[in-house]
C-alpha cells in the first residue's frame, strides 16, 4: 500500500511539472485607448492586454473574466454604433508571461469616427506557462500618504511616496523602481543599508514601506530599514516609471546590483533594466509561486 501511494505521488508530481512546462507563444491584439490616458500609458496597457489575450487563447480564463468596454462611433447618417473592447486582468488568465523572445511591435492609428480614439495594434512573441495552482493574492498599493485612501499613480517631482503591502501567507519581498528613461532598476526594498537578500513578510500583516515615522511606531528595531524614505525625481516635464513588487513564499535573493556614491544622499542600489529582467526571468522560471506586480506611475515636474 505504501509503495502504491509513493507511485501515485510521484506520478502527480511528474504530471504537475509537465503541465507547468514553459512553451513559446505569440499573438496580436488591437487596443482602443480611452481618452483619459496618455499615449505612453495607452502603449503600456496595449502591451499588457496583448500578452493577457495571448495567454487566454493558449491557457484559458476564469469564468466570467472578460470585461466589456463600449466605445461609440458615429455613422454617416449621424446615428451611433457601439464597438465592444474586451479587457482582461492579470489574475483572470490561467497562464503567466515569462519573457519576450522578440521585441514587441506596435502600430498606432486614430479613428475619427470614434472621437479620434487612439488605436494600438500590438504583436508579441514570448515564453509562457500554464498556472495550475493559485498564487498568493497580494494586495499592494502606491500611496501619497500612509493611509490606504491616499492611493495614486500620479506624483509631482520631489513628492514622497509610500507602498502598502499585505499577504495572506508569509514569505519574502523586494521592491524596485524601474526608470525606463535611464534604463535603470533601483532596489528600494531591501534598502541600501539592509544586507538581506529580501525582506521577510508575515502573513496577514499590513505593511507601509518608506515611512520613518510609521516604521518607528509599528516595526521592531531590526526592521527599521523598512522606514527609509524615497522621493520621485525627474529631469523631464513628464516621466513614466514603474514600481515592481516581487514576492514569494520561498526565500529568494534580489538581483545583483551596485551602490553609486553621492555627497549628500544615500542612493538606492541599482542595476540595468536588462540585468533586472534576466534576474526576474531566472527567478520565475524556477519558482512557480513567485508573484510580480507592476504599478505604472506618472511623474510631473
Amino acid at each position: 500500500m505504501k509503495r502504491q501511494c509513493l507511485i501515485l505521488v510521484f506520478c502527480a508530481v511528474v504530471s504537475l511539472a509537465a503541465a507547468q512546462k514553459i512553451v513559446p507563444v505569440s499573438g496580436e491584439y488591437t487596443y482602443y485607448a480611452p481618452s483619459t490616458i496618455t499615449l505612453e500609458q495607452a502603449k503600456q496597457e496595449a502591451l499588457l492586454q496583448t500578452r493577457l489575450h495571448v495567454l487566454a487563447a493558449k491557457f484559458g480564463t476564469s469564468i466570467n473574466s472578460t470585461t466589456n468596454i463600449h466605445l461609440e462611433n458615429a455613422e454617416q447618417d449621424n446615428s451611433r454604433s457601439r464597438t465592444e473592447v474586451h479587457t482582461l486582468a492579470t489574475h483572470e488568465v490561467k497562464g503567466e508571461w515569462i519573457e519576450d523572445t522578440r521585441e514587441p511591435m506596435q502600430e498606432i492609428s486614430y479613428d475619427r469616427s470614434m472621437r479620434n480614439t487612439t488605436i494600438i495594434h500590438t504583436t508579441v512573441w514570448g515564453k509562457a506557462r500554464e498556472i495550475i495552482a493559485a498564487k498568493a493574492d497580494i494586495a499592494v498599493h502606491l500611496l501619497k500618504d500612509t493611509l490606504l485612501a491616499a492611493e495614486s499613480d500620479v506624483f509631482r517631482e520631489g513628492q514622497q511616496f509610500y507602498l502598502s503591502l499585505q499577504s495572506p501567507v508569509s514569505g519574502f519581498a523586494a521592491v524596485y523602481l524601474l526608470d525606463n528613461d535611464e534604463e535603470t532598476a533601483y532596489c528600494l526594498l531591501p534598502s541600501a543599508n539592509d544586507y538581506r537578500g529580501a525582506v521577510p513578510i508575515d502573513a496577514n500583516m499590513q505593511y507601509i514601506f518608506f515611512s520613518e515615522d510609521y516604521a518607528d511606531n509599528h516595526y521592531s528595531a531590526e526592521n527599521n530599514p523598512l522606514g527609509i524614505e524615497y522621493y520621485f525625481t525627474t529631469s523631464r516635464s513628464v516621466s513614466f516609471n514603474s514600481i515592481m513588487l516581487v514576492f514569494s513564499p520561498t526565500e529568494f535573493f534580489k538581483a545583483n546590483d551596485r551602490q553609486e556614491q553621492h555627497e549628500q544622499y544615500v542612493l538606492p542600489r541599482e542595476t540595468t533594466i536588462g540585468q533586472f529582467n534576466r534576474w526576474l526571468i531566472s527567478c520565475k522560471t524556477r519558482d512557480v509561486q513567485m508573484v510580480d506586480k507592476l504599478i505604472s506611475v506618472k511623474i510631473v515636474k
